[in-house]
């Protein structure tokens, strides 16, 4: 004989307990937040404070900062028990990749194998160094060294051409080019080691150790080379530099707008402002409230002259002497850019640039 009265009693009790289980669950779920776009720290202290575990995983990303979070497993909103992991996936930032030896290559070859490597080849053909025909003479960056994917590598190449001797500016010209430029450095020396002056107008402890570690870093008394600046045709240069749609929009200005754009970009000064502003916004900032000027009535150039005095270990200054006045400036390479005038050409070239070796007066 059935038994209605146990049966109806084992039913109230199953429903009770479904009832209460799934109450218990509700309790312990937990809704996910947004995470994309936030720092991984950031977004890990989230899921600690809310009692979720979670698991990191990096990945090399192109366009995503690194340690940013792109991808994350529950999505938004998702619900899940906490003891269940969210998953992240976290930017390892730009691939490195190591820079191939493409010295003593044909140009051709190199450009191909610096593409394959991930990078972005600029090419510069030197007239008049002697080298083989079509044979890269030298690279920036160097061999073997480490750089993110897709950045530039410039690739100097021979044209063939007998060699012709260093260009030696005629002192009688410009007399003072030397004296000027040690007075300018040793100005622009001056400021960076004084504290009182620099915490006249400096009010960034930041920017105190960034002086110190960046610039007071050699001895600015002699320099070990002394190069003499050139600009190249502006307007061929400013249209190298364009893609097809700013060219075309530069050949639609008139002659006068056209004109008045070049202007803007004449002037070795201004171009090492661009040079500078590739090592950061601070560092761009430092260089433009660090110049020297000096009035020197016995400077006669018309026309504005601009040398690189190279220093051991020091950054390099630019100097520029006019018509009774002289300026100075550092420009901010590396030591590997600075090592020989082959690689200080090669940091050069692509801004327009083109350098020549000074005598050195003897003392």
């Amino acid at each position: 004989m059935i038994n209605y009265r146990k049966i109806l009693a084992l039913l109230c009790a199953m429903i009770l307990s479904l009832s209460f289980t799934g109450s218990f669950a509700e309790e312990k779920e937990i809704v996910i937040p947004y995470l994309i776009g936030m720092n991984v720290s950031e977004a890990i202290e989230l899921l600690n404070t809310m009692g979720v575990q979670h698991t990191e995983i990096y990945f090399h990303n192109d366009s995503v900062e690194e340690n940013t979070v792109f991808m994350q497993n529950p999505n938004e909103n998702e619900k899940l028990l906490k003891d269940d992991t969210v998953m992240l996936s976290v930017s390892a930032g730009i691939p490195q990749i190591t820079v191939p030896d493409l010295q003593g290559m044909n140009i051709a070859e190199a450009t191909e194998l610096a593409k394959n490597s991930g990078l972005y080849p600029i090419r510069e053909r030197i007239s008049g160094d002697g080298s083989d025909a079509d044979t890269v003479i030298s690279q920036s960056p160097a061999a073997y060294e480490k750089t993110d994917k897709n950045s530039d590598i410039i690739l100097l190449y021979g044209s063939g051409e007998s060699s012709v001797p260093a260009i030696s500016v005629d002192t009688r010209e410009t007399p003072d080019f030397y004296e000027s430029g040690l007075k300018i450095t040793n100005i622009l020396d001056q400021m960076v080691r004084n504290r009182s002056f620099l915490d006249l107008f400096m009010s960034s402890t930041d920017n105190m150790e960034i002086i110190d570690k960046t610039f007071n870093t050699g001895d600015y008394d002699k320099p070990v080379a002394v190069y003499r600046l050139n600009q190249a045709n502006m307007e061929n240069w400013i249209k190298s530099m364009m893609d097809d749609a700013e060219l075309d929009l530069f050949n639609s200005l008139s002659p006068d707008l056209q004109e008045q754009l070049l202007v803007r970009i004449k002037g070795t000064s201004y171009i090492a402002s661009i040079i500078n502003a590739q090592k950061g916004v601070t560092i761009v900032a430092l260089t433009g409230a660090l110049q020297a000027q000096l009035d020197m009535p016995g400077l006669e150039p018309e026309t504005t002259e601009s040398y690189l005095f190279v220093f051991e270990k020091g950054v390099p200054v630019l100097v520029s002497l006019g018509w009774h006045h002289a300026t100075g400036m550092f420009l901010v390479l590396s030591e590997e850019q600075t090592k020989s005038m082959e690689t200080i050409q090669a940091s050069l070239m692509p801004y327009g640039l083109e350098i020549s070796q000074v005598d050195i007066p003897q003392a």
